[in-house]
């Protein structure tokens, strides 16, 4: 489904640029060539932007909310604070 969505946007997309003209504001005769490559490297330096922020490891970047599975798998970068919730959480349900 994801894929059959992607290639919809991707058509229209190209149907607006290439077909149209003054309603969208863009070139009457659609993209040329140098264009068309200007747009493209646009759009894929998002892919490149993301494999640097992938290749940043989870414990080099800011806490946002409660990551319990980063605690369990990276239990020494844990702080002493959320592996104390923790264990009073674990006691409260034995209870």
């Amino acid at each position: 489904m994801f894929i059959i969505i992607w290639i919809a946007c991707t058509g229209g997309q190209v149907l607006i640029t290439m077909f149209g003209s003054l309603v969208f504001q863009v070139n009457a005769k659609g993209l040329d060539g140098p264009q068309w490559g200007i747009a493209f490297l646009v759009g894929t330096s998002s892919f490149i932007v993301n494999i640097i922020l992938k290749s940043v490891p989870d414990w080099l970047t800011p806490k946002i909310g409660d990551d319990r599975v980063f605690n369990a798998r990276y239990p020494k970068w844990a702080t002493k604070l959320e592996i104390d919730d923790e264990a009073v959480a674990d006691e409260e349900k034995d209870k």
